[in-house]
């Protein structure tokens, strides 16, 4: 647990366990994490900094869709179609409404519990070509896991990192 005093006029930064902070902004988001990591690495090695903290969670496990562009073209599937299909499966997608006497229910369309664990789900979405035929997504598109940010914050419009070092800084 962190106790921050309230204070009646706060000027600039956000609420964080440190009294020293520094933000980060970007609008590239591999930049800014690059950035942060070596402005954190040398705040580290520095004896006039301690407990380093950061707000930025690269720890969470993430499913990449990569679209072979070309074999979908080929098949007659453009990327929007492949957008809205996952949009259907994985989003919150409206498709209709139930009125009752007294009230007004949404229908939401989207995939079983089951089928929103892992990426195993990929293999059982079919889009339907110009043609009319339907096409696997997992023929034109594969899944890989990797690690990504768990949450992304942000300070205005701009991705940020915040980053709460303690001790001296600057000779305070």
């Amino acid at each position: 647990a962190y106790f921050t005093p309230l204070q009646n006029l706060r000027l600039g930064g956000r609420i964080s366990k440190a009294r020293y902070q520094f933000v980060l902004k970007s609008v590239d988001d591999r930049g800014l994490q690059g950035a942060a990591a070596s402005i954190m690495t040398l705040m580290r090695n520095d004896p006039i900094y301690r407990d380093v903290t950061s707000d930025s969670q690269l720890r969470g496990l993430q499913a990449q869709l990569t679209i072979d562009r070309d074999k979908a073209n080929a098949l007659g599937v453009q990327v929007q179609d492949i957008r809205t299909a996952l949009y259907s499966a994985f989003g919150e997608r409206q498709v209709s409404t139930i009125y009752t006497a007294t009230d007004a229910f949404q229908v939401i369309l989207q995939a079983g519990e089951a089928d929103r664990r892992d990426e195993s789900a990929f293999a059982k979405i079919y889009l339907r070509a110009k043609g009319g035929a339907l096409v696997p997504l997992s023929s034109i598109a594969t899944v890989e896991r990797k690690v990504g940010p768990v949450s992304i914050n942000h300070q205005g419009q701009l991705q940020a990192i915040l980053e709460r070092p303690e001790g001296r800084l600057f000779g305070f």
